[in-house]
């Protein structure tokens, strides 16, 4: 991609109808520019969350720099430069993907050594999945028994959410839940 960006870049029609110097001052610019934005970027990390306002503003500013500059452009050079942009975009992307498959082993490491944290939260999330199913099938049996006592498929759910809201202190809730296959040993 390098290779071919710099091909483009002497081959495109930055200033085919300025002075040599002038073409010469114009990709001098438009690299200058480039290089700002490219250092202004945050770079390709797992980080959460937006990057810090200070970064977000320089990246903003050296962008606004660019497109001031491309804005002045004639529109067979506003396309070289677009092409020019699409191949930076296809570089940062390469080099964010070799970036994250680079992290990939040391993430896979850090876990296979017995991250206790990484476990024991995995651990806590099966089991919520668990107990969110045994829950879901409990209420299904609510909906079922309730089918059959009414003869109707409608059902108002309002003492099933009465019975959850006090959770395992009613006595509605914990038959179904055993019924459903709770294990008296998961807190409620």
């Amino acid at each position: 991609l390098a290779q071919e960006y710099t091909l483009l870049l002497e081959s495109c029609a930055l200033s085919e109808d300025w002075a040599p110097l002038d073409l010469v001052v114009q990709r001098s610019t438009w690299a200058t520019l480039s290089a700002a934005v490219v250092v202004a970027t945050p770079p390709a990390t797992f980080q959460k969350g937006p990057p810090a306002p200070e970064l977000m503003a320089a990246m903003k500013a050296a962008r606004q720099k660019r497109d001031a500059f491309i804005a002045d452009l004639a529109p067979d050079q506003k396309q070289d430069v677009s092409r020019l942009l699409d191949l930076e975009k296809r570089e940062r992307k390469l080099l964010a993907k070799t970036v994250s498959r680079a992290a990939a082993p040391a993430r896979d490491h850090v876990a296979s050594r017995g991250n206790l944290d990484i476990e024991a939260s995995s651990e806590s999330a099966a089991l919520k999945e668990k107990q969110k199913a045994v829950m879901s099938h409990a209420f299904w049996l609510y909906q079922q028994d309730r089918q059959q006592e009414q003869g109707t498929k409608y059902i108002d759910s309002t003492e099933w959410k009465r019975a959850r809201a006090r959770g395992g202190e009613d006595p509605l809730l914990w038959r179904y839940i055993q019924r459903a296959g709770w294990d008296t040993s998961w807190p409620l």
